[in-house]
């Protein structure tokens, strides 16, 4: 039987934090950035509510494009959350910032899947398995971590069609894509997303299918709660201005220094142990 690779987990130590010494972190010089520039671009040739289109640029590759059409915040969230679920553990597709024919920057994530695959990793999430005994153990952890990241992210918006699979050697390797609405896509960065919210819809699917393990959540819930304030002053200051200002950056680093963070991570830990968040 083929099997689910436990894509990017790694078992560190991690350090006991000291929530009284929390201070807020200041905004430190735009980081640099390379833009990448297309050679062809398609708009409107991938479905998706925030996807403006498909492009191929200078480096060969294609990638998938969000502007800021979609939403003032949608790409400033998909480079901060994809950094971040990267340095969680979570493996995602490569990223670009993006420079259209027209002069604006957008978010790109790199096409690393064909339309069979698509169909393949929907079969794969959508199949019952917890109660015959073949569930592999790699994807119950898997989902589980990934539904811990997005309930603290406020991802309003995960499903199906935002996992990407590839084979690898008889294992199947997972991809996260989609954080466009998640972050300051909300009024509150204490929000988490509620029980009409297909993160929380699809999150009772894949449960059903696959179980939930509460240690994996909980573990991911660890790491957030253990990333230092430095590594994600430097994932929001990768971000250009014109997709976020330096008025949003502040915020959303007040709320990672400061703490509400340890606040945020304390009730996702009670939901996920009492069940009132499942």
């Amino acid at each position: 039987m083929e099997k689910v690779s436990d894509i990017g987990i790694s078992s560190t130590s991690l350090k006991t934090l000291d929530h009284t010494k929390a201070q807020p972190l200041e905004l430190a010089t735009q980081g640099e950035f390379f833009p990448l520039r297309t050679s062809i671009e398609l708009p409107g040739s991938v479905q998706g509510a925030d996807a403006w289109g498909l492009v191929t640029a200078h480096d060969t590759h294609d990638y998938v494009v969000k502007r800021t059409l979609g939403g003032a915040s949608v790409p400033a969230c998909e480079l901060i959350c994809t950094q971040l679920a990267e340095a969680l553990n979570v493996a995602c597709p490569s990223f670009k910032i993006i420079e259209l024919n027209c002069g604006e920057l957008a978010f790109g994530s790199r096409v690393i899947s064909h339309i069979s695959d698509k169909i393949r990793t929907t079969e794969i999430l959508t199949t019952l398995s917890v109660f015959s005994g073949t569930t592999p153990r790699g994807l119950t952890h898997y989902l589980s971590e990934v539904y811990a990241l997005d309930m603290f992210i406020g991802n309003v918006d995960r499903h199906d069609h935002n996992f990407i699979t590839i084979e690898d050697n008889g294992v199947t390797r997972f991809f996260l894509i989609d954080f466009g609405r998640s972050l300051l896509w909300n009024d509150d960065l204490m929000a988490i997303p509620q029980p009409h919210h297909s993160t929380v819809i699809w999150g009772r699917v894949f449960r059903d299918r696959h179980g939930f393990d509460v240690s994996s959540a909980l573990g991911m819930l660890d790491r957030i709660a253990a990333l230092s304030n430095e590594r994600f002053a430097a994932i929001v200051n990768s971000v250009p201005s014109d997709w976020l200002p330096a008025s949003q950056k502040q915020i959303l680093l007040r709320h990672w220094g400061g703490v509400s963070r340890q606040e945020k991570v304390s009730r996702l830990r009670k939901g996920f142990v009492d069940g009132s968040l499942l």
